[in-house]
C-alpha cells in the first residue's frame, strides 16, 4: 500500500473516492487512521507511481487543503535481480578495492573475472566503449570464478533490495594497465522469491547456464567450455513466454547478469583537439587533483599504429599538432595507466552550450568593419579589414581581394589590395545612385580564407 501522512487527522466520513490517484489504478480502497491514509491497489504494486491527493480533502474540522499534491513513489521490483552501483570504469587506487552492488530475492551470486590484458587494450577499443564487452575471446582470458554467499548474515531481509560490497582485492591481483570486467550472476537455485505455481520445466540440478545444444566448431584452448557458458543467452528448457517468471529456468538469461569493465589508476585525462588537428590532453590525479608531470602520452591511430608520443610538463599539460586523427590516448606515468578513446562518438556534446565563436580559417583570423552602419544609394562606403596572422603563415603585405555583391546576388565591385598598415586593410568605393536598396554583402579573401560582412544600404532620411 501507499502511506500518506498528513499534519492533521483526516475526516473519515468522506468518501476518497477520486480524490486520491495512484498512477492509472483503477478500484482503489482506502482507509484512515488519525491522519494518515493508506491506499490499496487491487493487484501488487511494483515500479514508479505517480500519487496526486486533491485539496478537497477535509480533516476533523471540515478544513480543506491549500492546494493539491503530487508525488512520485516508487516500489522495489521484488523480482530476482542484481545491479552494480554507479556507472563508473576507472577505479582509483586508494589502498582497497571494492566494488559495491545490489541484489534482491538471491541467496548467492557467481562472480566472474575476466582479465583484458594491457598489450590487447587497443585491439579491445576497436569494436568496445569503456562499458562494452564484446569479442572479448580475442584479447581476455578468464581468471576468477567464484560463488558469494548473501545469506551468511542472517539479519539482512533477502527479499528487499540491499547492497552488497565485492572486495576485489580478495578474488584478483590487479596488473597495472589491463582491465578487468566483472560479471555478477545468478542461477534458478539461488532464488528466494516465492514460488506460487508449480512449473513443468524444473530441472533438480539447478545449473541452467548450459545451452541446449553443445558448442560446435574449432576448439581453441582449455577455456572452450567457459565461454561457451558465458556468452550462452538460452538455458536449458528456455521457453519465451516464461521468460518474466522467476520460477522457470526461462528467466535466467545473461541479460539479467551486472557487469562492469574496471581499470585500476590514478591517472585522469582530459583531451581537446582543434580542427587544425592541434591537442591540448591535461594529465590530473584522480585522488589528489594536482597535475600529473612528466607522464608520457602515447597516441594511435586505429590500427595501432603511434602517430606521437609526448610528455606532460609542470602543470601536467601537453600541446602539439598531429597531421592525423589520432584514435586511442595511452597514458603511462610509472607502473600506471590510463586510456582515452578520442573517436568523435566518445567526445563530450557541446549542443547545450554557446561554444560557436569564430573559426580560425588555416590559422588566419580576421575581421570587417565600415565607418558607419548604413549608406545611401550613392554615397561613399569605405570599409576596413583587420588580418591577424599569429602563425606567421602569410609574407608582409599579403595581397587581399575584396567583393561586394549587391542584394541580387550580383558581383558589384572587385579589387585586389596588398598595401597594409600594422594588418589593416581599407576597402574604398562608392555605389550608384540607381543601386537597389537592401543588404549588400563585403567579402575578403586572403591565403585560402574567406570573411564576410553585411552592410546595409538604404534611402534613409538626413539628419
Amino acid at each position: 500500500y501507499a502511506l500518506i501522512q498528513c499534519s492533521e487527522p483526516i475526516n473519515v466520513a468522506q468518501d476518497l473516492n477520486g480524490l486520491i490517484s495512484l498512477g492509472d489504478l483503477q478500484d482503489l480502497r482506502f482507509t484512515i487512521d488519525a491522519s494518515q491514509i493508506k491506499v490499496y491497489a487491487p493487484d501488487e504494486l511494483q515500479g514508479n507511481y505517480a500519487v496526486t491527493v486533491n485539496s478537497a480533502i477535509t480533516d476533523i474540522e471540515g478544513k480543506q487543503l491549500e492546494s493539491s499534491k503530487t508525488a512520485n513513489i516508487v516500489f522495489e521490483d521484488k523480482l530476482p535481480s542484481v545491479t552494480i552501483a554507479g556507472t563508473g570504469t576507472i577505479l582509483p587506487n586508494s589502498g582497497k578495492l571494492v566494488l559495491p552492488f545490489e541484489a534482491v530475492n538471491l541467496k548467492a551470486v557467481d562472480v566472474t573475472v575476466i582479465k583484458i590484458y594491457e598489450n590487447n587494450i587497443p585491439q579491445f577499443f576497436q569494436v568496445n566503449n569503456y562499458k562494452e564487452g564484446n569479442e572479448l575471446r580475442r584479447v581476455a582470458k578468464p581468471v576468477v570464478q567464484k560463488t558469494i554467499r548473501l545469506d551468511e548474515d542472517k539479519a539482512v531481509n533477502l527479499h528487499k533490495k540491499t547492497r552488497f560490497t565485492l572486495d576485489l582485492d580478495k578474488l584478483i591481483r590487479t596488473e597495472p594497465g589491463a582491465m578487468y570486467r566483472v560479471t555478477i550472476g545468478f542461477r534458478k537455485a539461488y532464488n528466494v522469491y516465492e514460488c506460487t505455481e508449480t512449473t513443468s520445466t524444473d530441472n533438480s540440478s539447478g545449473d541452467y547456464y548450459e545451452g541446449d545444444e553443445e558448442g560446435y566448431g574449432q576448439t581453441i584452448d582449455e577455456d572452450d567450455e567457459f565461454w561457451n557458458n558465458y556468452q550462452s543467452y538460452y538455458p536449458n528448457n528456455y521457453r519465451w513466454s516464461d521468460r518474466d517468471n522467476p520460477c522457470t529456468p526461462s528467466y535466467y538469461t545473461n541479460e539479467r547478469w551486472a557487469s562492469r569493465n574496471l581499470l585500476a589508476s590514478n591517472i585522469g585525462l582530459v583531451a581537446k583537439r582543434g580542427n587544425d588537428n592541434s591537442m591540448l590532453i591535461v594529465a590530473t590525479d584522480l585522488l589528489t587533483a594536482k597535475p600529473l608531470s612528466g607522464v608520457s602520452l602515447e597516441l594511435q591511430d586505429y590500427q595501432r599504429q603511434i602517430l606521437t608520443t609526448v610528455k606532460t610538463d609542470g602543470d601536467g599539460l601537453a600541446i602539439f599538432d598531429l597531421k592525423r586523427k589520432p584514435f586511442l590516448l595511452i597514458a603511462k606515468n610509472g607502473n600506471e595507466r590510463g586510456y582515452l578513446k578520442l573517436d568523435d562518438g566518445n567526445s563530450l556534446p557541446l549542443s547545450r552550450f554557446d561554444v560557436g565563436g569564430d573559426v580560425v580559417q588555416n590559422g588566419i583570423k580576421g575581421f570587417i568593419y565600415g565607418e558607419r552602419g548604413v549608406w545611401r544609394p550613392g554615397d561613399s562606403v569605405f570599409v576596413s579589414f583587420i588580418l591577424e596572422d599569429k602563425l606567421k603563415k602569410l609574407p608582409t603585405n599579403y595581397p587581399v581581394t575584396f567583393e561586394l555583391t549587391n542584394p541580387k546576388g550580383q558581383l558589384a565591385k572587385r579589387t585586389v589590395i596588398s598595401q597594409a598598415l600594422n594588418g589593416f586593410y581599407t576597402f574604398k568605393t562608392a555605389t550608384e545612385s540607381t543601386a537597389p536598396t537592401g543588404n549588400w554583402l563585403v567579402k575578403a579573401k586572403v591565403g585560402g580564407a574567406s570573411f564576410s560582412k553585411t552592410i546595409k544600404i538604404e534611402t534613409i532620411m538626413p539628419n
